[in-house]
């Protein structure tokens, strides 16, 4: 697990390759929301409660919140709730998580 300051690094880094330059964190999130804004709510339309698997920055339970949805935040890294401390939920998203995995570690974590 990354320190806040390593985090931080982290994110920084991220923003970088993402989007070209360093972005603070509010940056960071809403251009990540921005990214996403134009499918992911359809995907989204027929869940309620989502659980975002690498939730990192936030953008994801933000933009859950403006669609009227409850948003779990699992994230080894960054924080957040563990899978056995949270209830039940619709729809678990793993968003720019799943190809950082291999195969094994894929089928593990959907076991």
């Amino acid at each position: 697990m990354f320190s806040p300051d390593e985090y931080r690094r982290y994110c920084s880094f991220k923003a970088i390759s993402e989007f070209g330059r360093e972005l603070v964190e509010a940056e960071f999130r809403a251009a990540r929301k921005a990214r996403f804004r134009s499918w992911l709510p359809d995907v989204l339309a027929n869940y309620e409660t989502v659980c975002d698997y690498g939730a990192g920055s936030g953008w994801l339970k933000e933009l859950c919140a403006e669609l009227g949805k409850s948003c779990v935040e699992v994230d080894d890294i960054g924080g957040g709730t563990r899978f056995d401390e949270m209830a039940p939920v619709d729809l678990v998203v793993a968003i720019c998580v799943i190809e950082h995995m291999t195969p094994e570690q894929v089928i593990q974590f959907v076991d």
